[in-house]
């Protein structure tokens, strides 16, 4: 789950460092490959339709899956990196099984669990300014694995 979380985010890096915003990344949109015993290989996101490049004006109305929309995207504001960031943290709380909102965890013992559930809780907060980006929960979560590994 470790490495799908990392997979998954630099494949979102990549695709911002070319200057586009996808403003509709979802489970639906993520392809994984895995090997025999189900571990993830490589992912690709999929389907950029709603993708625009990072210096337009990105204002969302009415599209996009909404389950996985950022504040500014679902009030059809200007949308930037962050909003993927939002999307991707809501994934992964998602996946991690766990329902996160701000400050709900903030006085637990700080260990790997912590870490993670303090991460993502950041890349779902609805001001953009205070939100983590994505190579902030990347960081996080390669830190992690590389003490398993």
């Amino acid at each position: 789950a470790l490495r799908l979380t990392i997979l998954v985010g630099e494949e979102l890096l990549s695709i911002h460092r070319l200057g586009i915003i996808h403003r509709d990344l979802s489970l639906n949109n993520i392809l994984i490959d895995v090997d025999d015993h189900n571990n993830p290989l490589a992912v690709k996101i999929i389907d950029y339709g709603l993708s625009k490049w990072d210096i337009e004006t990105n204002i969302m109305e009415g599209c996009g899956t909404k389950e996985y929309k950022s504040p500014e995207g679902l009030k059809s504001m200007n949308t930037t990196v962050k909003s993927d960031a939002f999307s991707y943290a809501k994934i992964f709380d998602q996946y991690w099984g766990e329902s996160i909102h701000i400050g709900k965890f903030e006085d637990l013992k700080y260990d790997h669990k912590t870490a993670i559930l303090r991460i993502l809780a950041r890349g779902l907060d609805d001001n953009i300014i205070n939100r983590s980006s994505v190579e902030d929960i990347v960081s996080v979560f390669t830190k992690i694995l590389e003490c398993y590994t």
